[in-house]
């Protein structure tokens, strides 16, 4: 586990295996995370791309490099459960599988704000996820429940149909 902080302390960043891109930084001090105190440089400007939510086809910008989003307040919410789609490249508000040791499977997601996780919590056959999930960037305050959109197909795809439970997944979990 990696550990990265801006230069006043207040935007701290633990990452295995992610670096925090040069955008990203303290709003505070104004300047990048970094593991060593003389790194520390004025953050770059975001690079906005357009996409489009898979349901609504609403449009959203996302940083190439950091992945925040704007205009997250389109996000789309099925009672009350803030719907995250199947991505690949998982940008923000996304999830998708990734294969670990002997075979398994695991679910990464990125939250609203663009950070990185792996969910190890309970998923229904519907794509339900329980309890609900928090971002563990420090200061991100992401906190939702959620579906994860497009479960039953992925995992389908993935050759493991009706696939619920708690991850890892796959021929050797538990």
């Amino acid at each position: 586990m990696q550990f990265y902080r801006c230069k006043c302390g207040k935007a701290r960043f633990w990452g295995s295996g992610e670096v925090p891109a040069d955008c990203e930084g303290c709003d505070e001090c104004g300047t990048t995370l970094t593991q060593h105190p003389e790194d520390h440089r004025t953050p770059i400007p975001h690079d906005w791309m357009t996409l489009y939510h898979q349901s609504t086809r609403l449009p959203y910008q996302v940083c190439r490099r950091c992945h925040t989003r704007k205009n997250s307040e389109q996000e789309v919410r099925v009672d009350g459960l803030l719907l995250v789609p199947h991505d690949d490249q998982l940008r923000n508000n996304t999830w998708c599988l990734s294969p670990l040791p002997g075979g398994r499977l695991c679910v990464m997601t990125r939250c609203t704000n663009g950070h990185l996780g792996q969910l190890d919590h309970t998923i229904a056959a519907n794509g339900v996820v329980s309890p609900s999930v928090v971002c563990q960037r420090d200061g991100c305050g992401f906190h939702e429940f959620i579906v994860l959109e497009g479960w039953a197909e992925v995992v389908t795809a993935a050759g493991m149909e009706g696939l619920a439970g708690r991850p890892p997944f796959g021929s050797d979990a538990r």
